[in-house]
């Protein structure tokens, strides 16, 4: 040990004595001036004096040539000393040392490391993150009189977070969610659960389309999944108010959905759910928001009651609410859904239109149909 010691005092000694040390700036703005005219990410390392590891990884970092000439060709560094400095960690919530941050030239988070890390960690996370500059540091800005396309904008997005981390991806993506419109609608629509819901629930009031069902449903996720453990009900009633102001969606609506999405999707996902409670919440769901524009939800709500053989009565309330479903008929779920309702009609015919048009569109999806009525009953043969 004491021999390792000594290796490492004296490459940082002769890496001293050759100038051989990361460049680090001292303050923000002209780390952030020259980020942007070089068209750098930053790293920052947040440190105190205090604070053992700090010294130790400064050291390690320091006895590495490689990583320091890697640092110094590709990013713009910035060390920030928490004497002094309560505005940056203020606005950046540095509650721990070291605290290592890269940023893009924008001064956005990017990635976000606590505690010591060695210098072999630092080399390969700098390697991956300079992969993706062009990424990180894309500006989003539609030319005047230019179209936005929405299409390409998404497939471009799918394409840039597919080698990401999930922490990277979805960090990402609330890069994204915070750039307002056109860019943030689309984000919030595709990826809600990865958006966390003090950014959502901003660009929700800045986009300020009450018309937008999804959307709106969509906000009601993220509320959600800010809690962790999706367990806490006093939260969630709790709310309800607000959501229910936000979104125009009445507040007994509000408080169905959410509890029929962490019990139908999050709970069923993780075991934690039993047939009794997945009933009695896809019930719920039916009876008191039928209307809902996730169709997902509302297929898997469908699923429950008909397997509990006890659906006759919602049928009518299901009915009305899928025919004024416009534009959501392009759901191969929405058919499969008509088609029991037809079947129970006793309209075989319309029945089996139906089902036809369910197999079409999810075959177009690259889906294999399976009829709801007939994976019911695969599910009982296997029990």
């Amino acid at each position: 040990m004491q021999r390792f010691i000594y290796i490492v005092i004296s490459l940082v000694f002769i890496n001293v004595l050759n100038g051989q040390t990361i460049n680090f700036k001292s303050s923000l703005e002209p780390a952030l001036t020259e980020s942007f005219s070089e068209d750098k990410l930053i790293f920052v390392d947040v440190m105190a004096d205090w604070c053992g590891p700090c010294k130790l990884m400064e050291k390690e970092m320091n006895a590495d040539t490689s990583l320091i000439n890697y640092y110094n060709a590709n990013f713009v560094n910035l060390k920030i000393n928490e004497k002094g400095n309560k505005t940056f960690l203020k606005q950046y919530d540095i509650k721990s040392f070291p605290t290592l941050l890269f940023l893009n030239k924008s001064g956005e988070v990017v990635e976000r490391l606590s505690g010591y890390k060695k210098a072999k960690y630092l080399k390969e996370k700098a390697i991956a993150l300079q992969n993706l500059k062009s990424v990180y540091n894309k500006e989003f800005v539609v030319k005047k009189g230019e179209k936005f396309n929405e299409e390409q904008f998404l497939n471009e997005i799918s394409q840039a977070i597919s080698p990401m981390s999930l922490t990277a991806r979805n960090g990402y993506l609330n890069i994204i969610a915070k750039k307002g419109q056109p860019f943030a609608k689309p984000i919030l629509t595709k990826y809600n659960s990865a958006i966390e819901f003090p950014i959502f629930q901003e660009a929700y009031i800045k986009i300020n389309d009450k018309t937008d069902q999804s959307l709106a449903e969509n906000l009601m996720v993220s509320f959600l999944t800010s809690d962790k453990n999706f367990q806490n009900d006093d939260k969630i009633k709790a709310g309800c108010p607000n959501l229910t102001q936000l979104t125009g969606i009445k507040q007994e609506k509000v408080l169905t959905y959410i509890m029929a999405y962490r019990e139908l999707n999050v709970r069923k996902q993780i075991g934690m759910s039993n047939p009794e409670s997945l009933y009695l919440t896809a019930k719920d769901l039916l009876t008191q928001y039928p209307e809902t524009a996730d169709m997902a939800l509302l297929y898997q709500a469908f699923k429950e009651v008909v397997k509990a053989k006890s659906y006759e009565t919602l049928i009518p309330n299901v009915a009305q609410a899928l025919s004024t479903k416009k534009g959501l008929n392009e759901d191969y779920r929405y058919h499969d859904i008509i088609s029991i309702i037809h079947h129970n009609q006793q309209k075989k015919a319309e029945a089996d239109k139906s089902l036809t048009q369910a197999k079409n569109l999810a075959k177009k999806s690259g889906l294999v149909f399976v009829p709801l009525l007939d994976e019911i009953s695969n599910e009982s043969i296997k029990k």
